[in-house]
C-alpha cells in the first residue's frame, strides 16, 4: 500500500490496532517496514509509533542487531513526520556510529537527513557520517548528494561542522549531475537558510559550484 501511495482510512487504523496488540512478536525488519509505511502514507498514530519505538528499543537492549538499512529507515520514518522519539533516535545514533563502515550511500544520506531534520544531530554521529560520506561520495546518487547538501546547510545553524560534499567526486559522477539535481539542491539550501542556516564561501554552495564546473 505504501509503495502505491494508497491510504485506505478504515484499513490503516485496523492495521494499527492489530500491530499494537502483537508488537512484541515483531522482528527488526517488521518494525522498520511498518514505521516506513506509516510515514510514507502520512499516517501518524502516536500510540502505534510509541509501540514501535518501545519494541525497537527492547530488541536493541537484547543485542538483536538491526540491519543498517533498517536503522536508517527507522530514523528517516520517525523524522519525516516530525515525530521525535529521542530515546529511539539516541539508540539508532549509537548503533549507527558503531556500524558506520557498513553503511551504503543511501543509508548515510537518509541518516544524515533524519538527524538534521529532527534537530538531534550530535557531533560523534556527524563525524562518523562525514567519514563515511567522504569515503564513498563518488557513488552517491543525485538525490543523496542533495540530502547531504541540505544536511550541511541545516546543521550549520546548530553550530556543528558542515559535512563534506564533493571531495573525491569522480569525473563520471560530475558528468551525471543533472539540472534536476541542481534545482533540488538549490531548493534544499533555500530551506536550510530559511531555518537559520548560513552559506559560506567554503560551505555547500562552493561544493556545488565545484561539482558543476
Amino acid at each position: 500500500m505504501a509503495k502505491l501511495h494508497f491510504n485506505h482510512n478504515p484499513l490503516m487504523p485496523a492495521i494499527s490496532g492489530a500491530a499494537t496488540r502483537t508488537m512484541s512478536s515483531f522482528v527488526t525488519q517488521s518494525l522498520a517496514n511498518l514505521s516506513w509505511s506509516c510515514s510514507k502514507l502520512d499516517f501518524v498514530d502516536h500510540p502505534l509509533l510509541e509501540s514501535i519505538a518501545g519494541a525497537a528499543l527492547a530488541l536493541m537492549s537484547q543485542e538483536k542487531p538491526f540491519m543498517t538499512q533498517e536503522l536508517a529507515s527507522m530514523a528517516w520514518a520517525f523524522s519525516l513526520r516530525l515525530v521525535s522519539h529521542e530515546p529511539l533516535l539516541a539508540a539508532i545514533s549509537s548503533a549507527s556510529i558503531r556500524r558506520m563502515t557498513e553503511f551504503g550511500s543511501q543509508e548515510v544520506a537518509n541518516t544524515a537527513w533524519a538527524f538534521a531534520k529532527s534537530d538531534l544531530m550530535n557531533q560523534p554521529l556527524l563525524t562518523a557520517l562525514s567519514a563515511a560520506a567522504r569515503a564513498s561520495l563518488a557513488h552517491f546518487r543525485h538525490e543523496e548528494l542533495a540530502s547531504i547538501v541540505w544536511t550541511s546547510g541545516t546543521i550549520a545553524a546548530e553550530g556543528l561542522c558542515a559535512m563534506p560534499v564533493t571531495r573525491g567526486v569522480t569525473a563520471d559522477a560530475t558528468s551525471q549531475f543533472a539540472a534536476l539535481s541542481l534545482s533540488s539542491i538549490v531548493r534544499r539550501l533555500a530551506t536550510a537558510c530559511a531555518h537559520g542556516g548560513r552559506l559560506t564561501p567554503r560551505g555547500p554552495v562552493a561544493s556545488v559550484l565545484e561539482l558543476t564546473q
